[in-house]
């Protein structure tokens, strides 16, 4: 069981403003995402580069097993 107190639970909180708090949430519910799917990037708006080099790598993977199950018949 842990020995933080209720006072010093209400400590750690007590420099959020009401503006953070949506802020906070949205971070919340993606990092819930992120671990929930093991992906750092599950929509374009995370990182449009990094999503459109991910998308790349994927149409190049299909490209080398065509290319591979080709000369396997």
């Amino acid at each position: 069981m842990s020995s933080v107190s209720i006072s010093q639970q209400r400590g750690l909180y007590s420099n959020i403003t009401e503006k953070e708090l949506p802020e906070i949430r949205e971070d919340i519910s993606r990092l819930r995402e992120q671990i929930g799917t093991g992906k750092r990037i599950n929509r374009p708006s995370d990182g449009p580069t990094d999503y459109s080099v991910g998308e790349e790598m994927g149409r190049l993977d299909n490209k080398i097993d065509r290319r591979l199950s080709t000369i396997e018949n």
